[in-house]
């Protein structure tokens, strides 16, 4: 990554920390930490969904 590319990471990761405290101050630390592991198992399952339809054809 370019040095460039390296501060416009770091400017939207910046922006999107900011982002989610603000749209998510009344979880607990808990609750968004099962948030994030349920989305990620939803991700995960449509994943392999399209994986599988996909190689079916």
């Amino acid at each position: 990554m370019t040095v460039a590319g390296e501060q416009a990471w770091q400017t939207c990761e910046t922006i999107g920390r900011g982002l989610e405290a603000k749209f998510f101050n009344q979880m607990s630390g808990h609750e968004w930490d099962q948030l994030h592991r349920l989305l990620d198992k939803a991700l995960n399952s449509l994943t392999d969904w399209h994986s599988q339809a996909t190689s079916d054809d």
